[in-house]
Order: structure tokens, then C-alpha cells, then sequence
């Protein structure tokens, strides 16, 4: 999942209240974190950040996990944050 993917469905302009909707809507839980109470983004904890995670595959050993970081200013969203997906399979044995 790429920044580009996530904006098709989130644009940069958009209400930060309908966003966490649509990424709750899609399977991910989200939660917020008020400026300069956490930002695991490199931003020096000055931003507000609605942080959403998703795992997807049902097995232990078949899913992948997405973190995404959403940066909002006055309840509109500025920018998106994008961690690599982790994967993990099955061991070939």
C-alpha cells in the first residue's frame, strides 16, 4: 500500500473526522495523537498524527501489517505517512 493508494481514498485537504471513517471502513484502527504527545514520523513531535494499523491474512505464519500516519492541522489533513508494508510467510522447510 503506497502514499498515492491511501489518497485516492484520503486526499490532502480532507476533514481529518471523515478520513479516520474511511480508514476504519477499510479495516483499519486508528488512533490519534495530539502534537507533541507522540509522532513516530521523524517530525520532532510537532505534528497532530492519526495513526492507523491493518493486518491483513488470517494465518500466522501469511500476513502483512500496514502503518500509516496521518498528519492533520486544524481538523484537516496535511499530510500521509506511509511505513513499508511488513510481510511475513511461511518457512520453506
Amino acid at each position: 500500500m503506497t502514499r498515492n493508494e491511501i489518497q485516492k481514498f484520503v486526499a490532502i485537504g480532507s476533514n481529518i473526522k471523515t478520513a479516520h471513517g474511511v480508514m476504519q471502513n477499510n479495516g483499519f484502527r486508528c488512533t490519534f495523537h495530539p502534537k507533541g504527545k507522540w509522532d513516530g514520523f521523524g517530525n520532532g513531535m510537532k505534528n497532530n498524527v492519526m495513526y492507523c494499523y491493518k493486518t491483513s491474512g488470517f494465518s500466522l505464519f501469511n500476513s502483512s501489517s500496514y502503518a500509516i500516519g496521518i498528519i492533520y492541522r486544524s481538523n484537516t489533513v496535511t499530510d500521509i505517512k506511509v511505513y513499508i508494508p511488513l510481510k511475513r510467510t511461511s518457512p520453506n522447510y
